[in-house]
């Protein structure tokens, strides 16, 4: 979508991964190793406030406006077998996005903390929404109904499930 919107051929592009993952990219894009990588928060502003490097494209534009990128995923056995562990977990993630969402310092904090940045880029990252309410589940039509923040039976659990960025239902 984004390579398009630019002419660009994705059989042009070889997309490669760092074992180190996000950290390590920017300096994979300094060495010269790479010529341009998919980079979230907050190394988007690392590489440019570290390195000088620029965004070539904000990939929640255009026609990928709030594509996910992230969920949180669980085996219908797993869930199966544990179906109250599996709406604890879903309520955990509501309530860890709720005080996200109302305490912007605190996510701040805790990234710069987490990943060892200063607060210049703390301070400077775009930080996501964090949406609350209904989870958003993908399944296939063969898939049981799915769990909800009240729990899972033996006939309703989720194959993934996720958080839709722009859901809150």
């Amino acid at each position: 979508m984004v390579l398009a919107e630019h002419g660009i051929s994705p059989k042009r592009v070889d997309f490669v991964t760092d074992q180190k993952g996000f950290p390590a990219m920017p300096g994979q894009l300094q060495s010269g190793a790479w010529d341009a990588a998919f980079l979230a928060e907050p190394y988007i502003t690392v590489a440019e406030e570290n390195y000088g490097q620029q965004e070539l494209a904000d990939l929640d534009q255009g026609d990928t406006t709030n594509l996910p990128v992230d969920g949180y995923v669980a085996t219908l056995a797993w869930a199966r077998q544990h179906p109250g562990t599996a709406a604890a977990f879903v309520r955990a993630i509501e309530a860890g996005q709720a005080i996200a969402d109302a305490q912007v310092p605190a996510v701040q904090s805790a990234v710069g903390k987490a990943d060892n940045l200063p607060p210049v880029v703390t301070a400077l990252m775009a930080l996501p929404g964090f949406p609350t309410g209904r989870w958003t589940i993908r399944r296939s039509s063969a898939s049981p109904p799915p769990c909800s923040a009240s729990g899972c039976s033996a006939s309703s659990t989720p194959a993934k499930f996720g958080r839709a960025p722009w859901s809150n239902r």
